[in-house]
């Protein structure tokens, strides 16, 4: 992924915003596969976790989610997708009018956006294991 953000820049400085954003969203994917794997070894752990640490890592992965969305200015989850989509155009926007520096930050807070979708995902899929354990 370092090679990828190297090669994004890269284009960007030379002015070539097809291949700029072709690398972008191999990136995001990439970021997305990653986040996936972590969330399918953490379910796929073969150490047996009590409820209380179940529900204590679920506690703090809702901090950690509520602490994003805060800084995003984010008042619900549901509302992630639609960010997502308008950040994800700005940064086209951005490389469309050579604005490199500010599709750089903008590509940055959308990683960070990706994450927390992600980790939406991560604390449903917990919260339904943790739901299905209690019968």
């Amino acid at each position: 992924m370092i090679t990828t953000k190297e090669r994004i820049k890269e284009y960007l400085e030379e002015e070539r915003m097809e291949e700029a954003k072709k690398e972008d969203k191999y990136l995001s994917e990439l970021e997305q596969l990653q986040l996936l794997n972590q969330e399918i070894r953490a379910l796929k752990s073969d150490a047996p976790i009590s409820k209380d640490s179940s529900r204590t890592r679920l506690h703090d992965l809702e901090q950690k989610l509520t602490t994003g969305l805060n800084r995003y200015k984010i008042q619900d989850v549901t509302k992630l997708p639609e960010k997502i989509i308008r950040m994800k155009q700005r940064i086209n926007e951005h490389q469309d009018t050579e604005r490199m520096e500010e599709a750089e930050k903008e590509s940055q807070c959308f990683t960070e956006l990706e994450q927390l979708k992600s980790l939406g995902n991560q604390i449903e899929v917990l919260k339904h294991v943790d739901s299905n354990n209690e019968y």
